[in-house]
């Protein structure tokens, strides 16, 4: 009966900003945003990965929705706060992340896919909205 939480976490013009600054400063970049994001994960149970080149997931227990989308809203805000200059960013002058969020009760019928979906959905939602932002997304029955 216990709520999962899911965050997708995509770095806004990753790939502009590897065309500027080039590999090993995009590198340098990623390894402080990832930094930023654990930090934020303050309890034992959360855990933190870096999925592909520009894109970070979090998995939380026992978090509600609301509160999972605050917390959300916290790390993005960390992320914005670093003030990492992006000479071709399209949310601004710094580097941003948009966000994805689902929260569901932990479910024997349920595998893990519909929630990786979920998430996914709601990430991909937020970057169409032109990112830097954080969606909350549903989980279907």
């Amino acid at each position: 009966g216990r709520t999962l939480t899911l965050v997708r976490i995509d770095v806004d013009g990753c790939r502009d900003y590897l065309e500027v600054f080039g590999r090993s400063a995009t590198e340098n970049m990623l390894r402080q945003v990832g930094r930023t994001i654990a930090s934020a994960m303050r309890r034992t149970s959360d855990v933190v990965a870096r999925l592909a080149n520009d894109e970070f997931m979090l998995l939380g227990v026992s978090m509600e929705a609301a509160r999972a989308v605050e917390h959300a809203e916290h790390i993005a805000n960390r992320v914005r706060a670093l003030a990492i200059h992006h000479p071709r960013s399209r949310t601004g002058r710094y580097l941003t992340v948009s966000v994805g969020v689902v929260t569901a009760v932990a479910s024997r019928s349920r595998d893990c896919e519909t929630l990786l979906e979920a998430a996914q959905a709601a990430l991909q939602s937020a970057k169409e909205q032109g990112g830097n932002c954080v969606v909350a997304g549903a989980v279907s029955a």
